[in-house]
């Protein structure tokens, strides 16, 4: 048996003179620059991370850790802490506000995620391929957008993790291998308390695990060949190769059986079964059976029992020819394919990667993946709206397009380039491995496509690197180096009109009415309150107020102003922990029985409820006595909710601008 032997590291790794740290100094100075014109925060999470750190600052400690669990974000009311203490210690150090101190850090993480994708393709090709990555990666919108003025805890995991990938490289790779576990083990730690999105780490680790085992092939096939148990196979299976595919069979067999104890032990068989079959009788189902017309059933059943006889026909005249049984012409093909593998093992082991990613990502739009969100956010985009798969898919593309950038539809054809690429590094196998994971979560719209961008950058550098190897060894200097900086300037400027697109397509912002929601800011901050205030149910006023004045709303008056006794956690089963790691979403570990409407508590569940009803609803007077909301806003771009129609008659406005409105409600009518 042939085991591949491929090699650790690319050979086109060289070093970096100092021509090529300036060029990498000028990008780094370019991406600054191009993150510096945004007038403030732009997004919605940054300024809930804001008003914490400031919380942070202020109080000297987290009010939001009520458990070791509320660390990691898996207890209620908290999220992962790492990005709010961070922040919160640099704007200390540092002696400034927290809305300044938010732009440094910004500047920082864009750095060093530049850095760190730069470092990371260098284990995969010479400068020129790193240095492409890097300047793919530094101008995707997402990425630009999340490291202006903004903070974000998605975008520091973002930057771990390219690091976190360098790290195992070396950890299997360098002679240090000890000393780049250990950073590696602290990056895991650390990343595990930066965003819940660090649930996706272990996509990386498993692939680490398989790609090292593929790796160690040599060393544990010539362990296996010492050993009575391969001698006894290769004795076994001389004499009829058939008795591979029955001793797989049998694995098979015990492991199924196995499975099937283990259900029982649990009282779980039953449940699965039922399971099962309601998930295949959707299915069927969910097929357009009376939409076939009857010659389409006909026809089928035709070429199915046509295709049969022909197979048997076949068969029939090979086993003639060769003067062979049935079971020896199956033992003849056995060894020949067997045969064919071990010649081709690099071919072979690509087709099955190709197939096995064409499973994973078709698997999203039919159904069949482990993980399934809706398809309602592809139902509608800026140049197409319908229901129908073509529609679905453009806007699917279209999305990471504006997330990566154009050339992200370069990414299947270097795809396929690595696949079939003999003799694969140790960093490519693990890259398509990592690759393979993430095939069946690419249609989530929240997560996976922004924490696969410098995954993506890595593919979109092949393209363009070997498109330009190809013109060069074709003494064709002019040509690749015309093209390649096409290419590169159309990037810049497509992902430029995409982080703006609010100017080039007239759309409102995220913070469309800042400036008038800072002006009520301002008038808050006069006012001195100790209590909170109601805000409209359309967040944006709320987490903006928060944030500049660290005065409450709902949701976060409930730590500052609710009766933390009256908390009664639930652990979750496991069970549920388990479902929710199949669904891709691993959230809160504990459960609150909400203390004051039936149900479960949520974070901002008794915001909505008073929203819904009427100010003289006696649970809208005991919630609002809860929290000490004394206050109300009306954010007047929202759609009127049943609250303030209630109050609107209530002569007690006491400040009015063209997007905010605010009420005293302690003044009665």
């Amino acid at each position: 048996m042939r085991i591949p032997q491929p090699s650790l590291i690319h050979p086109e790794r060289d070093a970096i003179s100092w021509k090529q740290t300036l060029l990498i100094v000028l990008l780094l100075i370019f991406s600054i620059a191009s993150r510096l014109h945004f007038d403030h925060q732009v997004t919605f999470d940054s300024f809930p991370i804001n008003a914490m750190a400031n919380s942070l600052v202020e109080k000297g400690y987290a009010d939001w850790v009520l458990h070791p669990a509320s660390l990691f974000g898996y207890y209620p009311f908290s999220y992962p802490s790492a990005t709010y203490f961070f922040l919160g210690t640099f704007t200390s150090l540092l002696g400034i506000l927290t809305d300044q101190a938010i732009i440094f850090m910004a500047l920082g993480l864009a750095v060093l995620g530049i850095i760190g994708v730069f470092v990371l393709a260098r284990e995969f090709g010479s400068f020129l391929f790193a240095f492409i990555t890097a300047l793919m990666f530094s101008v995707a919108p997402y990425f630009v957008l999340f490291t202006s003025w903004n903070a974000s805890a998605r975008i520091m995991l973002i930057v771990m993790y390219p690091l976190l990938m360098w790290l195992l490289i070396r950890s299997f790779c360098d002679p240090r291998r000890l000393w780049y576990a250990s950073l590696a083990a602290v990056t895991i730690a650390f990343t595990s308390i930066v965003h819940r999105m660090f649930q996706f780490i272990l996509i990386i680790l498993f692939a680490y695990i398989l790609t090292v085992g593929y790796f160690m092939l040599p060393t544990i096939w010539g362990w296996f060949q010492k050993t009575k148990i391969h001698a006894l196979l290769i004795r076994r299976y001389s004499m009829f190769s058939l008795k591979v595919i029955l001793d797989i069979g049998i694995l098979i067999g015990v492991l199924v059986i196995a499975k099937i104890l283990d259900l029982i032990s649990r009282n779980r068989l039953l449940i699965n079964l039922n399971r099962m079959q309601e998930s295949w009788m959707t299915r069927i189902d969910s097929v357009p059976w009376e939409s076939v017309p009857a010659w389409g059933f006909t026809a089928a059943i035709i070429i199915s029992t046509l295709t049969l006889v022909v197979l048997i026909h076949l068969i029939r005249n090979e086993m003639s020819k060769k003067k062979l049984g049935f079971y020896k012409l199956l033992d003849h093909y056995t060894r020949r394919t067997v045969r064919l593998a071990l010649d081709k093992p690099d071919f072979y082991l690509s087709l099955v990667l190709v197939m096995v990613i064409i499973y994973f990502f078709v698997g999203q739009f039919v159904g069949s993946a482990s993980y399934t969100p809706s398809l309602t956010d592809y139902y509608e985009s800026q140049f197409l709206a319908g229901r129908s798969p073509p529609i679905i898919f453009f806007n699917f593309v279209l999305n990471y397009m504006t997330t990566v950038n154009l050339l992200v539809l370069l990414v299947p054809l270097g795809l396929l380039l690595l696949i079939f690429k003999k003799h694969k590094s140790f960093p490519e196998m693990f890259l398509l491995i990592i690759t393979i994971g993430f095939s069946q979560f690419l249609i989530d719209k929240n997560y996976v496509r922004s924490f696969i961008i410098p995954l993506l950058s890595i593919y979109i550098s092949i393209v363009l690197v070997k498109a330009y190897n190809y013109f060069m060894h074709r003494e064709r200097k002019l040509t690749a180096a015309s093209w390649l900086g096409v290419l590169i300037i159309a990037t810049i400027v497509s992902s430029n009109v995409i982080i703006h697109r609010e100017f080039f397509f007239n759309e409102p912002s995220v913070v469309y009415n800042y400036d008038e929601i800072t002006a009520s800011s301002t008038y808050i901050n006069g006012l001195d309150l100790n209590s909170s205030i109601l805000v409209d149910d359309g967040m944006l006023a709320s987490v903006i107020i928060y944030a500049q004045t660290g005065i409450p709303s709902t949701p976060f008056n409930v730590l500052e102003f609710g009766d933390l006794s009256k908390l009664k956690p639930i652990r979750r089963s496991n069970e549920e922990i388990k479902r929710m790691l199949l669904d891709g979403e691993l959230k809160e570990l504990w459960i609150i029985p909400d203390w004051i409407t039936p149900g479960t508590y949520y974070w901002g569940r008794h915001g909505i409820f008073v929203y819904e009803r009427s100010y003289t609803d006696p649970l809208v007077k005991k919630l609002m006595r809860e929290y000490k909301e004394e206050y109300y806003i009306r954010d007047k771009y929202r759609k009127p909710t049943n609250f303030f129609i209630s109050i609107e008659p209530i002569k007690n406005k006491i400040y009015d601008n063209p997007a905010i409105s605010m009420w005293d409600l302690q003044r009665g009518r």
